[in-house]
């Protein structure tokens, strides 16, 4: 996966194919070089280097940087007027990184992760950091319980207002033509089933059964009403969800009627014999993080006045090679052109008939009565006697960088892994959700930009200058172009998607194998030695990369030491 290839530090090389290569410290000195610790992407700093440490192996740096990004992430939870309307003047590229809210949902995953490898050191597994771990699940619950009183969940979204100044004149004028749109109702990033599952999981873990099952029956709950369907996983996550809160509900001893109903209503016969002989089996549990989520890309557009039509005109500038000159009209096709039959038509009755022919490579919007007296009181019609660009951000096309999983114990396939999070196409969804917004704000802030330009070269006369008035427009008009700039920023070392296999083992000794087939075919093998105990899941978190095609690891031992606590599972990693 490339960035973009620019003469700033730590920019002319990807991390993200650094660390698939297996070049942590290159990546780390790639990152700390991209952004700083101190200026407007110092929680991308953290965020990338605590999942560096990760996975490197060390914990406690790791956490360091992950508790650094939560305080920024709870500090930054308020956007403050000002720094708002300096995005709208200026650009989102000046202003502070914030986060999307799956990427802050993450930051308490990783550091309880951290605090449970971290407790197996040496072979022994620390009560101290399992507390810690499970402190972090309390908070990942807090953020969850937020965002679902923010969201409603799988039920209701909520609103949000702005107002007035020349820029918010140009801002509605837009909101205004472009419509409302459904799709951030349908989108949006409401909850974290896999979220509340891993929470379900160490609380297992640590023999609080009845924490489990709230968490457990939340995410079976969450992929039922909608989650697994909006980011496309198959049903078998809802199947294991429902399988674990009963048999939680049945080591607990305490909800013997309600589970004896869910079985009925969840679980088919093969399940409903196996639940509870589950509940008092030794367990192995594989967490597979997969790949890096796509780095957003920028697509330009140019903005074009049409008089006659009295319509303002958008078109892609289709550049770069053939792959992503197509992704690049896709996603323009897919959310701005007037692809609708309405469009369609409203074109022709407007008499443009190419525009009508031509609406999946266009966006007409028109600005018929009282839209086109604001944007000649503004000065917006004058501005744009020279055509602007604008540019917004979008993701290339999702490549799933694996084609299956499956787990072998002692040479016998056990299990296939199931996707349980799609980290990708959240990331997708949240992207198309806020596309309105973003050109929203882009074309505010370059018809800004025009309106100035243009009052500025008026002002001086150079516009009745002849030769001198066209070369002082095309500087302008070159000026536009090298500071219309996107905000492509995200976090990088992100997992594409996160892989889960569970099932009963006998207790004792086993040898694993993890075997992956990439996309186009190529084999990963990845192999260690676990032994389980009874009646705790063994908890083991790997990592695969498709770069790692081809290749065999060596052996991971892992064994329980007799001084452990038995209440607390291991957790091991593919490093």
């Amino acid at each position: 996966m490339t960035g973009c290839v620019t003469t700033r530090q730590g920019y002319n090389v990807s991390p993200t194919s650094q660390v698939k290569n297996g070049q942590l410290l290159a990546a780390k000195t790639t990152f700390r070089l991209r952004y700083s610790d101190s200026g407007k992407d110092r929680l991308l700093h953290h965020l990338e280097l605590g999942t560096i440490n990760h996975l490197m192996g060390n914990y406690t740096q790791s956490n360091i940087h992950f508790s650094a990004a939560e305080q920024l992430s709870e500090e930054f939870y308020t956007t403050s007027i000002s720094e708002k309307a300096a995005e709208l003047l200026t650009g989102p590229q000046y202003t502070t990184y914030k986060g999307f809210v799956f990427e802050n949902t993450f930051i308490n995953y990783f550091k309880a992760l951290n605090y449970l490898k971290k407790g197996q050191e040496d072979h022994k597994l620390s009560p101290t950091e399992i507390d810690a771990a499970l402190v972090e699940i309390r908070r990942l619950g807090l953020r969850l319980s937020e965002l679902t009183r923010q969201t409603g969940g799988y039920a209701q979204t909520n609103n949000t207002d702005k107002k007035q100044s020349t820029a918010s004149e140009i801002y509605n004028l837009f909101k205004r033509a472009f419509g409302n749109s459904t799709a951030g109702l349908e989108l949006e990033y409401k909850d974290d089933a896999f979220a509340h599952y891993l929470s379900g999981l160490l609380y297992e873990t640590n023999r609080d059964f009845d924490s489990a099952r709230i968490e457990y029956k939340k995410a079976a709950t969450a992929y039922e009403n909608g989650f697994a369907k909006q980011y496309q996983l198959n049903n078998k996550v809802v199947q294991q969800a429902w399988f674990d809160t009963i048999k939680v509900m049945l080591k607990d001893g305490g909800y013997q009627q309600e589970a004896k109903r869910l079985i009925n209503q969840k679980l088919n016969q093969q399940q409903a014999q196996k639940v509870v002989k589950a509940s008092q089996q030794a367990e192995l549990v594989i967490i597979q993080h997969v790949g890096t989520v796509p780095e957003r890309q920028r697509i330009n557009i140019l903005l074009t006045l049409d008089k006659r039509a009295k319509s303002l005109v958008l078109s892609p500038i289709l550049s770069g090679p053939f792959a992503q000159r197509r992704e690049k009209a896709y996603w323009f096709q897919m959310l701005y052109a007037d692809n609708q039959l309405f469009d369609i038509i409203k074109n022709y009755i407007a008499g443009d008939i190419p525009a009508a022919v031509m609406g999946t490579q266009q966006k007409r919007i028109p600005l018929g009565g009282d839209l086109w007296n604001l944007a000649e009181d503004i000065g917006m019609l004058d501005a744009l006697n020279t055509p602007i660009t604008v540019s917004v951000p979008y993701y290339p096309a999702i490549k799933p960088s694996l084609s299956g999983s499956s787990v072998y114990i002692n040479g016998k396939k056990y299990a296939e892994l199931e996707t349980v999070e799609s980290l990708s196409l959240i990331a997708l969804q949240e992207q198309i959700r806020s596309a309105n917004e973003f050109i929203y704000a882009s074309l505010t802030r370059e018809i800004v930009k025009a309106i100035f330009a243009h009052k500025a070269l008026k002002e001086t006369g150079l516009l009745d200058k002849g030769i001198w008035g066209d070369i002082a427009k095309g500087a302008t008009a070159l000026v536009n172009i090298l500071t219309a700039q996107a905000d492509t920023r995200n976090w990088l070392t992100l997992p594409e998607s996160i892989k889960l296999a569970r099932f009963n083992l006998p207790v004792g000794e086993h040898k694993v194998s993890l075997m992956s087939k990439t996309s186009d075919g190529k084999n990963i093998n990845q192999t260690y030695t676990v032994k389980v105990a009874a009646d705790q899941p063994y908890i083991l978190q790997t990592k695969t990369y498709a770069e790692q095609a081809n290749t065999v690891n060596k052996p991971t031992n892992l064994v329980n030491s007799s001084a452990k606590p038995t209440h607390v599972s291991q957790i091991s990693s593919i490093e």
